[in-house]
């Protein structure tokens, strides 16, 4: 939920991030359509003509034009034979012109495709592999066709795009996808099945894809759809997990290691009348709104800000589903309010059984608040919300002594955060204005006796005082919104499967989360994360460049809409350890900053929340929590560098100052069986809740889903028992 501090700004260049955007789909398009193809010569390229298309003289042997991309013409003229749709061509004789005999050849349209691919594999050019097109190894080619009338890849989803070099035509790019050989599985069966084929979107892997998973993405369009979906799914056997946008860093929806799991998302579904959307004010300020649980919080605020309504708390970035939100341990930076799922009032969910329910009870909403989909699945919610008449965000910068009396009077004066003396007796008192706060610092300049802290800063109705800050909701809220909605950005997903590789922001974030900060083919770790110490450094600047953009826009806080790829972990604290756990950092940051494998490079975070008893899996019990987050940009180096420095964190952080992991980031962090530190070990996942919390879920989760048609993934070792320690003699 904080992982958007930005290594650098798209907002502060908003029209060069466009350019590149834009610059990148054409080469993108040119180059899978055939019309380019870099670094490449004639003799590489083996390509065919008819007669009726036209077929240009046959350029000489390595031609290439000023800017080293063939002459393509013989490509063009087959491109627009192939433009016809399939059916017209199904049986259309012609002599088509194959360079590697130096002939025409007389053949069908049904023919042809296999004729040249038999031609191309003797071409040294193209990647003729038998094992990329022949996907269940019967000796006939499954891809290697390309579907003109659906853009995409013939015999989808067996087949889909993946270019390699030597790729020339965009045939050549269609092999067989991922999971295809999984004979008998929910991975292999449910794509092409007569009833579950018209609701797959792709295979499900998380938004940083560091899990990425065999499971058929389902996207129900209502309820009936999801109904028809959980019935496929106990005919066969297969566990059904509800997905949001893919934003838990983890297996918590699954950990892809079972190939008979159904990933549902409701981000194309459609809830019936006022479960779509309804605002309820009872009077002015007062009012709670119920919305479609796959919606996102940009598209909910599209409709309550301009209202001056907000949610209670908010993530630094609308690029969720609201539904997965309130299944996890979600929350903002504001100081007196606790996780997202504690100002639902009600949800409408369906059970195994395709039943609809409204849950009210308090009671009974706890065990289905932060319950990892474990229960059913959320259609819709009811949330209560915060009226703001008068809202400023905005950004602060300042270098400070690195002691412990400096470091909390910067919060307190300066940040002007709403912390008790009490909860932290340090530092010099301030006014408590701001609403939230969140916090950045840069641990490499800490050991010199300063440090560069920055600030995100919330203030609301009569404290919203803070000069030369917009404070209103902005002249022209609604036309923000609409742009922002149907903005185009590449589309990551869709771009494995055709060649429409743009799509509403709107609908990508509901589908997959936030798209890159720069477009496909340009990366922001490549660019900038080697650098350590500047990548850190320019991660304290991001946001004060984003807020500015937002301020004059919606005016809603939301900051960070582009995501690069980064890892994180989290852990809840008391307030009281917080200097004590930034000094363990600062340390590591220092041990490491010249480590060739893994040196830290982006700045901690602070945030402080209220957490009230609201739900029997919370992960920390009420009160006041500081909630410190870490991260880093991987650089293609040995994942086992950041996996082991997390691991390093986690042991001071959790085993020797009694923090709690964040759930939805990376925790559980242990040597496996290779010898290797990785993240999720179920000896650590089975001691996050106490023995109470575990059999109170489970038993009422034995009532909900008496089948276990929702028990999977990673959420499921949350709630195992542990095993007993191994004895060292």
């Amino acid at each position: 939920s904080s992982h958007f501090c930005p290594a650098i700004s798209p907002g502060a260049s908003n029209s060069l991030q466009k350019s590149l955007e834009f610059a990148a789909m054409v080469f993108r398009l040119l180059v899978i359509t055939g019309l380019l193809a870099p670094h490449a010569t004639i003799a590489e390229s083996r390509v065919a003509c008819s007669r009726s298309a036209g077929c240009p003289e046959v350029p000489k042997e390595g031609a290439v034009d000023s800017h080293g991309s063939i002459l393509l013409q013989s490509m063009i003229a087959s491109g627009k034979q192939r433009a016809k749709s399939e059916e017209e061509l199904l049986d259309d004789e012609d002599d088509v012109w194959v360079p590697e005999l130096g002939s025409f050849q007389r053949t069908t349209r049904r023919n042809s495709s296999s004729f040249l691919d038999e031609s191309m594999k003797s071409a040294s050019s193209w990647n003729w592999n038998s094992a990329d097109y022949d996907c269940d190894e019967d000796g006939t080619a499954d891809c290697g066709r390309w579907d003109w009338g659906t853009l995409r890849c013939a015999n989808f989803p067996m087949c889909g795009r993946h270019m390699k070099l030597g790729d020339h035509l965009v045939e050549h790019s269609c092999r067989c996808m991922k999971c295809a050989g999984l004979a008998d599985t929910a991975a292999s069966r449910a794509p092409h099945d007569s009833t579950m084929k018209q609701y797959f979107y792709g295979r499900w892997r998380n938004w940083n894809k560091l899990t990425d998973t065999c499971a058929p993405w389902l996207m129900p369009k209502n309820d009936d759809d999801l109904r028809a979906i959980l019935q496929y799914a106990k005919a066969n056997r297969y566990t059904v997990r509800p997905s949001g946008a893919t934003h838990s860093a983890g297996g918590l929806v699954t950990d892809g290691n079972d190939n008979n799991v159904l990933a549902v998302s409701l981000a194309e579904y459609r809830a019936p009348d006022e479960w779509e959307y309804s605002l309820e004010e009872q009077t002015q300020g007062q009012a709670t709104v119920t919305v479609n649980a796959g919606w996102s919080p940009l598209q909910l605020y599209q409709k309550i800000r301009p209202l001056s309504y907000f949610l209670p708390t908010q993530t630094a970035g609308p690029v969720f589903q609201l539904g997965g939100l309130v299944a996890n341990s979600v929350h903002g930076g504001n100081y007196q309010r606790g996780f997202l799922h504690e100002y639902v009032r009600s949800m409408r969910v369906m059970l195994h059984n395709g039943t609809q329910r409204v849950i009210s009870d308090p009671g009974e909403l706890r065990f289905w608040r932060n319950s990892y989909g474990l229960l059913g699945i959320i259609t819709s919610l009811k949330f209560s919300l915060d009226y703001r008449p008068q809202f400023q965000s905005y950004y602060i910068k300042k270098k400070v002594n690195w002691n412990e009396e400096d470091y909390w009077s910067f919060l307190k004066q300066d940040a002007h955060a709403d912390l008790s003396e009490e909860t932290i007796p340090n530092g010099r008192a301030g006014d408590r204005k701001a609403l939230m706060g969140q916090f950045f610092l840069n641990p490499y300049e800490a050991k010199s006796g300063m440090a560069t802290i920055s600030a995100v800063i919330w203030r609301a109705n009569e404290n919203a005082t803070e000069p030369g800050i917009p404070s209103a909701v902005p002249d022209g809220v609604h036309s923000a919104y609409a742009e922002k909605m149907n903005d185009l950005v590449v589309d990551e997903v869709r771009a494995a499967q055709n060649i429409a590789v743009s799509s509403k922001y709107g609908e990508v974030i509901r589908h997959w989360g936030g798209p890159k900060v720069f477009p496909l083919g340009l990366n922001t770790n490549d660019i900038f994360a080697p650098n350590a110490e500047l990548m850190t450094n320019l991660g304290i600047s991001g946001p004060g460049m984003l807020l500015r953009e937002n301020q004059q826009q919606m005016n809603d806080g939301f900051y960070a809409n582009k995501v690069p790829n980064v890892v994180y972990a989290a852990y809840f604290l008391d307030p009281k350890l917080v200097w004590e756990a930034m000094n363990i950092l600062v340390q590591s940051f220092e041990e490491r900053k010249n480590d060739p494998i893994f040196a830290w490079n982006g700045p901690p975070e602070l945030r402080f929340i209220k957490v009230s008893d609201d739900a029997v899996l919370n992960p920390v019990p009420p009160g006041v929590w500081a909630v410190i987050e870490f991260m880093a940009f991987p650089i293609g180096n040995s994942d086992q560098g950041w996996k082991s420095a997390f691991k390093s964190i986690q042991d001071e952080w959790q085993d020797r100052l009694g923090g709690k992991p964040h759930l939805a980031k990376f925790w559980g962090f242990g040597i496996d069986a290779r010898g290797s530190v990785e993240p999720y070990q179920s000896q650590r996942a089975c001691r996050l809740y106490s023995e109470m919390q575990k059999v109170s879920f489970e038993e009422y989760r034995k009532t909900t889903d008496p089948e276990n048609l929702f028990a999977g993934g990673d959420a499921m070792k949350l709630l195992s028992t542990c095993e007993p320690e191994a004895s060292s003699s």
